[in-house]
């Protein structure tokens, strides 16, 4: 869904934080998803990833994923 389509479904201020979070969410999902495997300097495999725009490449923590699902959780919880 476009943020354009999310802009029309909920308006308000709502609306636009909603928005701007549904996007947030959509490009970590897309980072995560179209992530590959490196090897870290100390010799293991962990996923990284490559921003789409900027083409900088970035390791895939522990932190990052978390982050991820705690923005899910936020998100779920400004559209009850």
């Amino acid at each position: 869904m476009t943020s354009t389509l999310l802009k029309k479904a909920i308006s308000g201020e709502d609306g636009r934080r909603i928005t701007e979070k549904f996007k947030t969410l959509v490009e970590q999902r897309n980072r995560i998803i179209h992530g590959f495997r490196i090897t870290s300097p100390g010799g293991k495999q962990i996923p990284a990833t490559k921003e789409r725009k900027t083409h900088r490449q970035f390791h895939i923590t522990d932190e990052y994923l978390k982050d991820f699902i705690r923005e899910n959780g936020e998100l779920s919880t400004v559209t009850r």
